[in-house]
């Protein structure tokens, strides 16, 4: 039986890049805190909680995986996209030399 992770599922890969994204953020806000950064001066950091699901959706790709690519790829847009917009929403990218 194969696992959830090698099935050409597009609700399959789109709920793994979402938890994946979480993760990964999650991760990031657990390492800023332990060296004693402020997190709303890294905000910008988390940008890089997508880098993961690039590496997993070139694994699809390269499995052939075509289902399981459109997935990945509309929940990396949307990551990539909410990302953006809560951080131009918190006023980060008004001054690039904060």
């Amino acid at each position: 039986m194969k696992s959830l992770f090698y099935s050409d599922s597009f609700l399959g890969s789109f709920v793994m890049s979402l938890l994946l994204n979480v993760l990964t953020a999650g991760v990031l806000a657990l390492v800023l805190w332990l060296l004693q950064y402020d997190i709303f001066l890294n905000l910008k950091l988390f940008i890089f909680a997508v880098v993961p699901n690039v590496l997993l959706l070139r694994y699809y790709a390269s499995e052939q995986l075509y289902k399981s690519v459109k997935g990945s790829t509309l929940c990396l847009v949307f990551s990539l996209a909410g990302v953006l917009l809560w951080l131009y929403s918190m006023n980060i990218f008004d001054n690039p030399f904060k």
